[in-house]
């Protein structure tokens, strides 16, 4: 199966030996409790402009590449909507042929176009670098239905993108002994991944 959810999920879970948060809500912070109490108070239907996604693709030495996406969800969303970041090629993308891509933005938009596979399968259609189709998509995407959306990817060949139409999008990506990162089109900063400031994970 590609995709399980509710009790058949958290049936497999258990069976794989995963446990679960005892008591529930442990991982809610106190900024994402003040923040609904405000959405509670005020008149809106729910907040698309507000989230917390996270994403990460890689390729390693042989060519391998994975993509994952981690969300929150909007702020006021109804019990049981699922928004892009699961639905493959929506909110993210993987195949070792075409390249990994990973979103983050208006998830009911972004839905409508899966706009993960459509970069990966565009660039390779017209044999153009993942760079402008990205550009091109969510400006296209954002024209058609509203909305912003921004992405990080890596093609078949190790091209690394990042494109967002969103004001701010904090990003990096590590090439070699080189890491390059920044919040915003105009901001790209270089340092090396040995510096202070970068811990190893392993």
């Amino acid at each position: 199966h590609n995709f399980l959810i509710g009790e058949g999920l958290t049936a497999f879970a258990l069976d794989r030996g995963f446990r679960f948060l005892d008591p529930p809500g442990q991982l809610v912070t106190q900024y994402a409790k003040d923040v609904l109490d405000d959405w509670k108070a005020s008149d809106q239907s729910y907040r698309s402009g507000e989230g917390g996604t996270v994403g990460a693709v890689a390729i390693d030495a042989n060519g391998h590449i994975a993509a994952a996406t981690s969300t929150g969800g909007v702020t006021g969303k109804r019990v049981g909507r699922v928004g892009d970041t699961p639905i493959i090629g929506s909110g993210t993308y993987a195949d070792n042929r075409l390249g990994g891509v990973s979103l983050t933005g208006d998830g009911d938009i972004i839905m409508k176009v899966c706009i993960a596979y459509d970069v990966l399968r565009t660039a390779e259609l017209t044999g153009r670098e993942i760079q402008p189709v990205a550009d091109e998509l969510l400006d296209a995407m954002s024209a058609a239905l509203g909305g912003t959306a921004g992405l990080v990817g890596v093609d078949s060949e190790g091209n690394v993108v990042v494109a967002h139409n969103s004001k701010h999008m904090s990003w990096a990506y590590q090439r070699g002994d080189t890491v390059a990162y920044g919040v915003s089109k105009e901001d790209f900063n270089l340092l090396p991944a040995s510096d202070s400031q970068f811990i190893s994970l392993v």
